[in-house]
């Protein structure tokens, strides 16, 4: 019998000891830092040629191309989303770019040049 009494203290134990009296359950929200809900393309990115080429693609649509050339002047200029991994850029000429981000080496290339652009860390 006292060993009864003992096992049904020691459930009643554990059962209570997680229990304080309120809800444990935490909202996720997403943000920046985690990268959920974030498109993959944005972030900095770096093509080693001749020059060294950065682009720059932020959440509003805006993307940035700068040569490490100083001759050679930054471009602004946008970009959007055409479906799962593809993209084109808009320059100030109005026109327009293909490219594809490719998951699996997290690279992207343009339509028009087989060299990869690599994300800088």
């Amino acid at each position: 019998m006292k060993y009864l009494v003992f096992v049904v203290l020691l459930v009643v134990v554990v059962i209570t000891t997680g229990c304080t009296g309120g809800s444990q359950n935490i909202p996720v929200t997403p943000s920046q830092t985690t990268g959920i809900l974030q498109d993959p393309i944005i972030g900095k990115w770096e093509q080693k040629l001749s020059d060294t080429w950065t682009f720059t693609f932020t959440r509003d649509g805006n993307f940035t191309l700068k040569s490490s050339n100083a001759m050679l002047a930054t471009s602004e200029q946008t970009w959007s989303k055409i479906q799962t991994n593809q993209y084109v850029v808009t320059d100030k000429f109005n026109m327009t770019h293909a490219i594809t981000y490719h998951p699996e080496t997290d690279t992207l290339t343009f339509e028009s040049s087989p060299n990869n652009i690599y994300r800088i860390p």
